[in-house]
């Protein structure tokens, strides 16, 4: 029996752990996880409930129990813990479940402990993990991480809007630009061919052709030379 390294039975409640000479006792290490924000949203309201988890690892032997607390006062109902440590290596890892009403959850500054008590074989000692209620949210209410991801949405739409508005006022400016100058240049079209209908006369400039010019006109580099037409005839 001595050189057998199982645990060995011997009537209810009692249990005898040889241990192996090349281990040493390890104490555990608690560690509780809070609920998953997306458990029971989908549950009726009759059965909403949120999950606690304790974890225990990196201990040996593996006599140790988990019990749970709330404010104080030990819990029966709700409570799952695995029913042997999983060797893992030279050490155990042990792993239980607390469920409680959601509206326990969301009460603010509610203690949830998980208690392991381990056996080194001398003596017993407690070690425990704390979690602490949250301010609860209304029925229906928005997340944090939904309230992010609508944020982004928005910001990213405004975004994309503002960029084709400006396109769109670019294009609208380089429109009325384009109709201005093929406007301006129909109207002064237009303008020439009235002038013409009504025979005003037609003023033109021409270069001089000769230096006396100059000394008429008091030595400008030209002189304007008056043409009149009158129904189409020179005068």
């Amino acid at each position: 029996v001595c050189s057998n390294t199982y645990p060995a039975e011997f009537g209810e409640g009692t249990k005898l752990t040889v241990l192996e000479p090349d281990h040493e006792i390890k104490e555990p290490t608690v560690k509780v996880l809070e609920p998953s924000k997306k458990e029971c949203r989908k549950q009726t309201d009759g059965a909403r409930k949120k999950t606690i988890v304790c974890v225990a690892s990196g201990f040996y032997p593996d006599h140790v129990t988990v019990d749970w607390q709330i404010d104080g006062e030990t819990q029966t109902t709700g409570v799952a813990t695995d029913n042997a440590a999983l060797r893992e290596g030279k050490t155990y890892r042990i792993t239980s479940r607390l469920r409680v009403p959601r509206e326990h959850w969301y009460t603010l500054d509610k203690n949830f402990t998980c208690i392991v008590n381990f056996y080194n074989g001398s003596a017993s000692s407690n070690y425990t993990g704390t979690v602490v209620g949250v301010k609860g949210e209304e029925e229906g209410g928005m997340t944090r991480e939904d309230y992010l991801k609508i944020s982004q949405t928005a910001k990213l739409s405004y975004g994309l809007l503002i960029i084709k508005s400006s396109l769109y006022g670019a294009f609208v400016a380089f429109l009325v630009w384009k109709l201005q100058g093929w406007g301006g240049g129909v109207l002064k079209a237009s303008r020439g061919a009235e002038s013409e209908s009504r025979g005003e006369d037609v003023v033109t400039e021409q270069p001089a052709e000769s230096p006396r010019c100059w000394e008429t006109m008091k030595g400008s580099p030209s002189v304007v030379h008056r043409t009149t037409q009158t129904r189409g005839k020179v005068l």
